[in-house]
């Protein structure tokens, strides 16, 4: 029997699991359709670009090009991010003390303050637009080449299936009221601003891509009512996120001030962003009580503090 060592160590590990990684061919495929669809998307607009010229607002067709650059720019940023290999998290503590003491201070325990690490969990969450987007990038290519080929009304339905692609990923696999981990963070914020941002340019393109704008035909009471319908609809169901709600924003402005000839549509976009914007009051009013109620839990779960109890070797997150 040897003599008993003078002090103890303890080490522990906490090692978070990694989560999903996505695979190459998916970022490949979703790289190769986002780059197709992007020319695609510009060879129809710079070919539209005398479309409005004569109006003094800045055109739909301008505001469209630029809601584009900004998607494509944030779906490569978006794609160069997920391209990163995954990073497990290592925490290590090490006590190092005295026999004598471990028996004096055996209700001692170590605390280690940890910077919470909220990004972690965004990798499997962003896989799951991952279909959706290279759907949507298939769509809008399709619909460039149909275009370019003058079939305007079967161009028409690649557009609407890009637009439920998007909606369906919007409101269901992507909303927070299913997956409450899927809400916007900084760690996810590019993939929701390319879901709802895709179908608002959707409902851009659907516009343009009819003409009605061009047409100067008055309106009904009934077709403005039911455009109006849509919009406020997907920015109430895009709720509590204002992201949504700020795309048809954008949207109503283009249509309303861009190459539009008729006064009645005009009027009836304005009206309807009127409303857009007090359902975004109420969404944004909802995520600051959230946020001021996800602080306080914090503040009581620790804030990010790690507990070690030597006594009974437990650990308290």
């Amino acid at each position: 029997m040897g003599s008993h060592p003078s002090q103890y160590a303890y080490t522990t590990t906490y090692r978070y699991p990694p989560w999903r990684p996505v695979g190459l061919p998916q970022l490949l495929l979703a790289g190769i359709t986002l780059l197709l669809s992007t020319v695609g998307q510009a060879y129809v607009l710079l070919t539209s670009s005398e479309l409005g010229s004569r109006y003094p607002y800045i055109t739909s067709v301008d505001m469209i090009a630029i809601a584009a650059t900004l998607l494509s720019i944030v779906g490569g940023s978006w794609l160069f991010a997920l391209s990163k290999p995954n990073r497990s998290i290592r925490l290590d503590a090490e006590l190092k003390s005295p026999l004598l003491d471990t028996f004096v201070n055996e209700k001692r325990a170590l605390r280690i303050k940890v910077k919470p690490q909220r990004s972690v969990d965004t990798r499997a969450t962003q896989a799951v637009y991952i279909p959706y987007f290279i759907a949507g990038n298939v769509c809008l290519g399709l619909w460039s080449v149909l275009w370019v080929a003058e079939l305007y009304i079967t161009s028409q339905i690649a557009l609407l299936t890009h637009l439920i692609i998007q909606n369906y990923a919007i409101f269901i696999s992507l909303h927070s009221w299913r997956h409450p981990d899927m809400r916007m963070s900084s760690g996810t914020w590019k993939m929701h601003i390319l879901s709802k941002g895709n179908a608002a340019l959707a409902v851009l393109f659907l516009w343009t891509n009819s003409g009605i704008l061009e047409n100067l035909s008055t309106p009904s009471t009934a077709e403005m009512l039911n455009n109006g319908t849509i919009f406020i609809l997907m920015a109430v169901g895009g709720g509590p996120d204002p992201t949504i709600g700020l795309f048809l924003l954008y949207d109503l402005f283009a249509l309303a001030y861009g190459t539009g000839a008729v006064k009645e549509w005009q009027i009836a976009f304005q009206y309807t962003a009127l409303v857009v914007l007090f359902v975004l009051a109420w969404d944004l009013s909802g995520v600051t009580t959230e946020r001021q109620e996800s602080d306080i839990e914090d503040v009581l779960d620790g804030d990010g503090e790690i507990a070690l109890d030597l006594e009974h070797h437990s650990r308290h997150f």
